[in-house]
Formats: structure tokens, C-alpha cells, sequence
């Protein structure tokens, strides 16, 4: 159990996703308002142009950029990118914040509710692992049902690190598909993707979805293009999100630590940032030049004991020398698990 909260607002974890070229801009523009340790790491955004298919040129390079902030500063931080970067209006850019519900990394100490309301949340977030070669056809599929195409972030598994994850073999080369949606639509894409992919069978894909606490820039189908009925979301609660941000030569450290306390792999993320000094701001500690983001979602019961495990092994508490931050986010649902991990 952690012995303080640093920050008794809470923190909320930002993302802004911009064409490539415009993620330093994006850092610089946060660092300058005293916030440190941005990471950004490369996308592609796909565009529903079969011309453009034919030429090639279907595919847009984008540039995601992901940073924690005290819940106090959001809206804040928020209207001041969407401002300087004119992130409201069309083909500029998406951003998106989520709640943190912990915090692990030298100098903040934060354990706040793992809570993920499902009503009232006007935005969600679907983020589906897939194996790599496959994304287009799933872009396609998701485009002819009227939903937004989404982000493809380059990945690759815990393989060479550990042979299992969600005890199943994770095989090197995936994509990670990121949607924003309204929340009505948010069931209706996820049985979609579920059905398309057969997530409730091994081996498939995992599916996962974040409430999210505001989003800007996002540009939907038509209501009439799109073919949905509101539900309930649908799949396991009782899940979070644990992004480890680390020197890019940890990851393996950082796999083999959370497996000992329970995790059964992650998704590794190249990145990078800007931030390389020591300081009061949040996460001015621990980011700086090139990273690895490692992504792995855990029970609720177990979150804190792999944060804490990750977190002594690397030297990333108060009396640490590690670089690096520890950041949990709830989840809503998850689809695609082992079924011995769901049913225990």
C-alpha cells in the first residue's frame, strides 16, 4: 500500500495524436508550460480512399504523444494545445485524456479509486492488440460499418523477453489499433471487433476500452452512415492499464519483474522524449532521449503488487536511482483474455 498521495486531486494521462513532423512541437509546447516528461512515439493514421489505396498513399505518418498531469492542470493544458496547434479544427490533430488511478516513480506516490464510471462518459477509448499484417483488412471491416478507422501504433511483444502473455504465446510483430468513439458506439464496435477477429477464442487479439474525461479533434461519420445500436458494454471489468515508461534497455527488467508478481507479458512501445534533467514537475525524473513504453493490462488485484514489484526492482521509489514512471489507468472492459484468467 502506498504511504502517501502526492497529489490528493489525482492525475489524468494525456494523449495528443498529430501528423508526423509535429510531435516536437507538441513537447516543446508542454515542457514550456512546466510540464516534463513527454513521451512521443510514431503511428500511422489510415485515410478510407481507395485512389489513394491504389497509389499508395492511403497511409499518413502520425506521431503520438503521451504525458501525466496533475487532474488540476488538465483543462488547462488542454485548451492552451488546442489553442497554439487549432486542435478543433478538422485534419489537425486528436487529443484525449483519461483518469490515472496510480502513480509509481521517484518524487509522487499517488493510489486513487479504480473507478471507471459507465455512465455519463461521453467518450471511450477501444484499443485492440492484433498481430501485424492484418490491420488494413480490420480498418477496412471497421470503415464499411460506419466507425472511425483509428491510429495503428507499431508494437512488438514480450516473446524474445517471455514466452507468454495472457498466457498466451505473443508473437513479436503487432499492431495496436486505437479508436476514439462516443460512447454509444463504443459496444456496438467492440461485439463488431470481437465477432470479426473471434476474440473469445485463443490466440486472437485482445480488446480493451478506456473511459475517457474529454476529447477534441475527432471527426465522426455521419448519423446516418453509421450502423450501431446503443447497449451495454459487454466483456470482464475488474482491469487496468499499466503503462511503465523506462530507459529503452529495461524492458526486459521490466517483463521479467512483473511476471514475478503476477503479470503474464505486456506490449513494448518504442518512444521518445525531450525531457533529460531533474526537477520538482511531474515526471521530470525519469523521461529523457529514447524509451520504451510497456503496456500490460492486469487485475485490479493484482495492479499494485506488479507496479510495486517493477518499481523496487528498477530503483524507481523515493530512495531509487531508476528512470523511469509507473502509471495505472482503470479500465472498463476486456475482451480476448485466457479463459483460465477469466473464469478463476
Amino acid at each position: 500500500m502506498m504511504k502517501n498521495n502526492d497529489n490528493p486531486q489525482g492525475y489524468s494521462l494525456m494523449f495528443v495524436i498529430v501528423n508526423q513532423g509535429k510531435g516536437s512541437k507538441i513537447l516543446q509546447a508542454i515542457s514550456e508550460m512546466g510540464i516534463c516528461g513527454a513521451a512521443a512515439f510514431y503511428g500511422r493514421g489510415t485515410v478510407p480512399n481507395h485512389i489513394l489505396k491504389f497509389l499508395e498513399l492511403a497511409d499518413v505518418r502520425k506521431e503520438v504523444v503521451m504525458v501525466a498531469m496533475s487532474s488540476s492542470d488538465e483543462q488547462k493544458i488542454v485548451n492552451a494545445l488546442i489553442d497554439k496547434f487549432s486542435l478543433n479544427r478538422p485534419n489537425k490533430g486528436i487529443i484525449f485524456t483519461l483518469p490515472l488511478s496510480a502513480v509509481y516513480g521517484r518524487g509522487h506516490h499517488y493510489q486513487g479509486p479504480a473507478f471507471c464510471p459507465r455512465e455519463g462518459t461521453p467518450w471511450q477509448a477501444v484499443m485492440t492488440i492484433v498481430d501485424k499484417g492484418n490491420t488494413d483488412k480490420i480498418l477496412d471491416y471497421v470503415d464499411d460499418h460506419g466507425f472511425p478507422r483509428g491510429t495503428v501504433i507499431d508494437a512488438h511483444g514480450s516473446a524474445d523477453k517471455s514466452n507468454k502473455f495472457f498466457n498466451l504465446m505473443f508473437e513479436s510483430e503487432k499492431d495496436l489499433l486505437l479508436m476514439i468513439t462516443p460512447r454509444e458506439q463504443a459496444s456496438p464496435l467492440a461485439d463488431l471487433l470481437t465477432d470479426h477477429l473471434n476474440l473469445n477464442q485463443p490466440n486472437s487479439g485482445i480488446l480493451a476500452l478506456f473511459n475517457l474525461h474529454q476529447a477534441a479533434g475527432i471527426t465522426l461519420p455521419s448519423q446516418e452512415e453509421r450502423s450501431f445500436t446503443p447497449g451495454p458494454i459487454k466483456g470482464c471489468g475488474g482491469y487496468s492499464a499499466i503503462f511503465i515508461i523506462i530507459e529503452n534497455d529495461k524492458d526486459e527488467a521490466v517483463i521479467q519483474s512483473a511476471e514475478r508478481a503476477g503479470s503474464t507479458g505486456g506490449t513494448i512501445i518504442h518512444a521518445r522524449s525531450i525531457c533529460s534533467y531533474y526537477g520538482k514537475n511531474f515526471l521530470s525524473h525519469g523521461v529523457e532521449e529514447e524509451r520504451e513504453i510497456i503496456f500490460i493490462i492486469a487485475e485490479d488485484e493484482k495492479t499494485q503488487a506488479i507496479s510495486q514489484r517493477v518499481s523496487d526492482d528498477l530503483g524507481l521509489g523515493p530512495e531509487g536511482t531508476g528512470k523511469g514512471i509507473i502509471l495505472v489507468a482503470p479500465l472498463c472492459s476486456v475482451i480476448g483474455l485466457a479463459p483460465e484468467i477469466i473464469d478463476k
